[in-house]
């Protein structure tokens, strides 16, 4: 992601990811991407083409969104898209 800063405003720009397009508003200190694309980022250095890319990231995305609202024990952290196994 590629953080374009405002002409207007201070602190506030456009995060734009230069693999899909994605485009968002945000303040300047958002520390990471969401995890569609860390996972797509992931996928595409690993040698992935991007239709699979895009395919790991979804799947990628939609574990995370679950493990989420999940109880776990011991409050271990989520998985990053390395260490995701589909």
């Amino acid at each position: 992601m590629v953080f374009i800063p405002a002409d207007d405003v201070d602190g506030v720009g456009l995060y734009s990811c230069t693999r899909c397009d994605f485009e968002i508003e945000g303040p300047a200190d958002i520390p990471r991407p969401d995890p569609w694309h860390q996972a797509f980022a992931y996928a595409r250095q690993d040698g992935m083409d991007d239709h699979d890319a895009r395919s790991f990231a979804d799947e990628y995305a939609f574990a995370i969104d679950e493990l989420r609202h999940e109880i776990r024990y011991p409050d271990l952290p989520l998985p990053t898209p390395s260490e995701y196994v589909r």
